[in-house]
């Protein structure tokens, strides 16, 4: 292979964003959650949130994987700033919606690494 075809084989995988497992808990227990509750408000280059743009509830796992990062400490779901938003006050999502009453598979899915 040659250097240029290499390098453009390089930077083609990186444009495309993070390699998202499908059996993954990302894909299989977290994102469904994100996209079911939190995309009315947190969707696309703009959202109603403080934050400003919200696309970690978008359809697209890996932009949605990307987006979330900001809000995550890997390894650690009691500092994460998503976990915080869930279980105290403010609670996300706002009232009158109903609280994720589940959220430990987004807690399990942080302490174990946050991965893909």
């Amino acid at each position: 292979m040659s250097r240029l075809t290499g390098l453009c084989a390089v930077l083609f995988a990186a444009s495309c964003g993070p390699f998202i497992d499908p059996a993954g808990a990302f894909a299989t227990q977290v994102h469904p959650l994100l996209t079911s509750r939190c995309t009315p408000c947190h969707t696309g280059d703009q959202s109603v949130s403080e934050r400003g743009p919200g696309a970690f509830a978008s359809p697209d796992p890996g932009a949605a994987y990307t987006a979330i990062q900001d809000y995550v400490a890997p390894g650690d779901a009691a500092a994460s700033q998503l976990m915080l938003r869930l279980t105290e006050a403010p609670f996300m999502p706002p009232a009158p919606a109903e609280p994720l009453a589940d959220v430990s598979a987004i807690s399990a899915w942080i302490d174990d690494g946050a991965k893909p």
